[in-house]
Parts: C-alpha cells; sequence; structure tokens
C-alpha cells in the first residue's frame, strides 16, 4: 500500500490505528514499536497515533482532525471490514474525504497478517529484514509481526493533494 502512494508521486504519512486497544493477538505492538519498524523501511514516513473508539462516528471525527484538508485516504477494502454493506470508512467519505480503495487482490502481498504472526520463522521473507531482526530481538515484541496488519491503517501523503491508507495493513 505504502509502495502504491508513493508511486502515485506522493509521500505517506501513516495513522498507526488501534493504538489503546488491549487485543495483544492482532495488535501485539505499542504504537513506539510499530511506527519504528515502518520507519526502518520507509525512514522519511512520519507516524501518527489514532486510538479505537468503537464507535464510528467518534473515530471518524478524530480521523478527521488529524488529517489536511483535501486528502484521499486509501484503505484496503476487504470483506471482514464491512458492516451492513458499508466499510468503517464510509462514512468519512459522507463527511467530503475522497477515498480510494484498494482491493486484497490488487496488492503483491500474498500472505495475510495473521498467518505471519501465527508463523514468524514460516513467513519471513515476506518481512524487510531490519524488521524481523527488529522483532527478534525487541523485548516489547512477545508475538509474531503485524507489520502487513490493521496496526497501520493510515497513510497520509503531502504533495498537491495528501494520500492516506486507512487500511489495516500496508
Amino acid at each position: 500500500m505504502i509502495d502504491t502512494i508513493i508511486s502515485d508521486g506522493l509521500t505517506p504519512l501513516i495513522i498507526v490505528g488501534s493504538v489503546n486497544s488491549t487485543d495483544k493477538i492482532r495488535n501485539p505492538y505499542p504504537f513506539e514499536d510499530v511506527s519504528h519498524m515502518i520507519q526502518l523501511v520507509y525512514p522519511e514516513i512520519k507516524c501518527l497515533p489514532l486510538p479505537d473508539y468503537h464507535d464510528d462516528e467518534k473515530w471518524s471525527a478524530h480521523l478527521i482532525q488529524i488529517i489536511p484538508s483535501a486528502s484521499i485516504i486509501y484503505y484496503c477494502r476487504k470483506e471482514e471490514d464491512l458492516h451492513d454493506a458499508k466499510h468503517y470508512l464510509d462514512f468519512i467519505e459522507e463527511k467530503g474525504i475522497s477515498l480510494k480503495a484498494i482491493y486484497p487482490n490488487e496488492i503483491s502481498i500474498p500472505v495475510r497478517a495473521s498467518l505471519i504472526r501465527e508463523n514468524i520463522e514460516l513467513y519471513k521473507d515476506y518481512l524487510d529484514n531490519s524488521v524481523y531482526a527488529f522483532i527478534k530481538n525487541n523485548r516489547s515484541c512477545d508475538l509474531t509481526p503485524t507489520f502487513f496488519n490493521t496496526t497501520l491503517p493510515i497513510d497520509q501523503t503531502s504533495n498537491q493533494s495528501n494520500i492516506y491508507s486507512a487500511q489495516p495493513g500496508i
């Protein structure tokens, strides 16, 4: 996802979601570790935290507060993120923020984050070597990585228009 945004000529900013989550299975790393792992691969990218509210309206309002105007949100539209045929970002679009859906079959990552979390050794080739080393050597990383997971939802860019990826993943 980040490479897609960069190839569109924009510089991503990642909004890391679920920073207040206690779900250590899907979100095993604190914001600081997630941000560090992203910056190991993309050192020029800035990361900002976004907590969960379990309320789309509150979450959307917070997101709108931290993104620049005239932004485009890139996100991965997955079936499991739909509720009554609506994605949680559809609410953002209703507020006048542009969305660009990327579908899983359009992304060249042939493995899901859950598989990486379940068996980091088997899927370590899908991780950048510096990210893999950080996970293996960092005491706060007691589970396998969420580097392609929903903990990394939003990428922003600052060119003529800004781009975000509210994808739970890269």
